[in-house]
C-alpha cells in the first residue's frame, strides 16, 4: 500500500523547474555575479542558469542572465531571464523580499516541427531571516505560468508536452531554502512543491517538484 501511494504521486510529479537565485540584499551600487543549477526541468533534463545581478538602490535589485539545458533526454533548450527583487525591513533579523522573474525559453518540439519560444513567469514573496555572517533560511509562496505546456509530465508518465496550441500550465505552492557565506562566496540550495492546474480551465493535473543549488560572489 505505501509502495503503491509513492508511485501514485511519483506518476503526478510534473517537472517545470524554475532556478533560484540568492537572496541576499546588495547595498546601492552593489554588483553580484553567480550560477545555479536546478531541475528536473520542464523536460526532465537539468537548467543551468549564469547571472549578474545590479542594485541600483539599497531596496531594489535587477537581474540578468541566461539558461541552458543539459541534454540527458531532449535537445539542448535555453533561453534570457530577467528578474527584479524588493526588500522590506519587517525588523532588525527578518526581511520581506517581492521576487518578480520572467524566462523566454526555446524548446525542441518532437520530431521534425521546430522549436517553439515558452514563456515562464514567477512571482513569490519571501520572509528571508537576515543575522549577519550567518545562514540565511527562507520561505514563502510560490506562483508560476509556464505557456504552451500540454498534459502531466510525471516522472512515471508521459514525456512532457509543448505545442503551439498548448493551454499552458499554472504552478501554485510554496518554496524554501537556506544560504550563507563561504568565504567571499555564498552558497545556497532551495526546494519548490506545489500544486498544477490547467492555466485555461482550472482543473489541476498534478504535482510539480524543484531542487535547486547555487553559487554567487
Amino acid at each position: 500500500m505505501r509502495r503503491a501511494l509513492v508511485l501514485l504521486i511519483a506518476s503526478q510529479l510534473a517537472a517545470c523547474a524554475s532556478g533560484m537565485r540568492p537572496v541576499k540584499q546588495l547595498e546601492s551600487c552593489e554588483w553580484m555575479f553567480g550560477a545555479g543549477i536546478n531541475g528536473p526541468g520542464a523536460q526532465f533534463d537539468p537548467e543551468i542558469s549564469a547571472w549578474v545581478r545590479f542594485a541600483p538602490w539599497t531596496h531594489l535589485d535587477l537581474t540578468l542572465g541566461g539558461t541552458t539545458t543539459l541534454p540527458l533526454f531532449q535537445k539542448v533548450a535555453g533561453g534570457g531571464l530577467a528578474e527584479l527583487r524588493g526588500h522590506i525591513p519587517l525588523n532588525p533579523h527578518v526581511r520581506l523580499t517581492l521576487d518578480v522573474a520572467g524566462e523566454l525559453l526555446s524548446y525542441a518540439l518532437d520530431d521534425d516541427q521546430g522549436r517553439l519560444a515558452v514563456t515562464r513567469i514567477t512571482a513569490m514573496p519571501l520572509i528571508v531571516w537576515t543575522d549577519p555572517g550567518r545562514a540565511q533560511p527562507y520561505f514563502g509562496p510560490k506562483v508560476m505560468y509556464l505557456s504552451h505546456m500540454d498534459a502531466v509530465s510525471g516522472f512515471l508518465a508521459e514525456s512532457p508536452g509543448f505545442r503551439p496550441d498548448g493551454t499552458g500550465r499554472v504552478l501554485v505552492g510554496g518554496t524554501g531554502g537556506v544560504e550563507g557565506p563561504v568565504g567571499s562566496l555564498i552558497l545556497g540550495a532551495s526546494a519548490d512543491l506545489g500544486l498544477l492546474a490547467d492555466a485555461e480551465d482550472g482543473n489541476l493535473t498534478g504535482l510539480y517538484l524543484t531542487v535547486a543549488g547555487y553559487i554567487a560572489y
